[in-house]
């Protein structure tokens, strides 16, 4: 059976994306800052009642969300959007709810149509709560 080829998605921003949509009033609504030069960028995140797994503690779901958020919207900001294709997280730290995390992205390789690109979440005393790294497909219209 023959595969059908698909077109790769045309990649639209309209403000109500879960993690960054400043009109998506469940979304996290993280904002960045973007070093361009150094293809990275940072956020924070206080970890939310409403965002817990087990009693106190933040969703691992919640945390990969922030992550891959991270590293698209960094692809985004860097004029190269992608959407992800492969995600790998790596738990440290449990990260109790209340606290605060200072996420970092950057680029390590961009290549015509991928991007790879890795984030981490830090706690306050700067240890790693969890790091990702991921594949990112660039868009039709960026490749």
């Amino acid at each position: 059976m023959a595969r059908k080829s698909r077109q790769l998605l045309r990649l639209e921003g309209d403000a109500y994306c879960f993690g960054c949509g400043p009109r998506n009033p469940r979304g996290l609504r993280l904002r960045f800052a973007v070093d361009r030069q150094r293809r990275a960028l940072t956020t924070t995140y206080r970890s939310l009642r409403a965002h817990q797994g087990y009693r106190g503690l933040l969703h691992g779901g919640i945390l990969t969300t922030i992550l891959d958020e991270a590293m698209g919207r960094l692809a985004y900001e860097l004029e190269r959007p992608a959407a992800t294709a492969r995600l790998e997280v790596r738990f440290r730290l449990p990260v109790r709810v209340g606290e605060r995390l200072r996420i970092e992205a950057s680029i390590q390789a961009v290549k015509r149509k991928a991007l790879k690109a890795r984030a981490r979440a830090l706690t306050a005393d700067g240890e790693v709560a969890a790091e990702a790294e991921a594949l990112l497909i660039r868009s039709s219209e960026s490749a």
